[in-house]
């Protein structure tokens, strides 16, 4: 016979003449392993749905953006450029040989005041990759040039405020054009995009961001005051 035909017939009466005592021991047993058996599978029933979310729980903190930290950005100019000319395009622009010198050492300034930079941004255009390339030397090659479209001169600066937000880095330095940083900057701070700053060539703004997102200004150094700091 089958085990569920025999927890079946123990709920019968047992026949009194033909019992024996082994008989009846056994009968006796049978209800207590049945009890065991339906109370292991009420709690496994009850275990699941408790796994089930825990795992479920263990996955949400997986993804980046959830993950609200302070970090300090500096948005900086690229340097002095040359003009544009119909036989260029803009995209190729390079910085002029007085622009290279004096972003040198504006870069070598920001290195003194904030050192603990771990993160590089550029936008793709030439006059600003070369601007990062003189961070990298300023910090010793300690910083990777990372190439993102969200600094392009007309990108939207919710998207910079997005690729920030993702990052792992905590002191984060981009280098992009006007007026997509001073728009990008009253995106952080939270004010008007109509009130410019006045931000020159090589020079940069620094913002600290809370856990939120939310900015405050901390500085803003024209080039000439951070080559002083070379």
């Amino acid at each position: 016979m089958s085990e569920s035909t025999d927890v079946s017939n123990d709920t019968a009466p047992p026949a009194a003449e033909s019992a024996s005592p082994a008989t009846e021991s056994a009968n006796e047993a049978i209800p207590t392993a049945r009890t065991r058996r339906a109370t292991t599978k009420k709690r496994t029933r009850a275990k699941k749905p408790i796994a089930a979310a825990t795992r479920g729980s263990k996955k949400k903190p997986a993804s980046p953006r959830r993950a609200r930290v302070a970090r300090f950005i500096v948005l900086f100019r690229h340097g002095l450029a040359e003009d544009r000319a119909p036989e260029k395009l803009d995209a190729d622009r390079s910085l002029t040989a007085d622009g290279h010198a004096k972003t040198k050492r504006a870069a070598r300034g920001l290195e003194e005041i904030f050192p603990e930079a771990d993160t590089l941004f550029s936008s793709p255009l030439v006059r600003a990759m070369q601007t990062a390339l003189w961070l990298t030397k300023a910090y010793r090659d300690k910083l990777r040039v990372q190439v993102t479209d969200a600094l392009l001169p007309d990108a939207d600066p919710k998207k910079l405020a997005d690729l920030i937000a993702e990052q792992d880095g905590r002191n984060i330095i981009v280098v992009g054009h006007e007026p997509h940083l001073t728009e990008a900057f009253a995106h952080f701070v939270g004010i008007s995009r109509s009130l410019r700053a006045d931000l020159k060539k090589a020079g940069c703004i620094g913002i600290r961001l809370d856990e939120r997102g939310q900015g405050t200004l901390e500085f803003m150094l024209s080039p000439r005051m951070l080559r002083r700091l070379d």
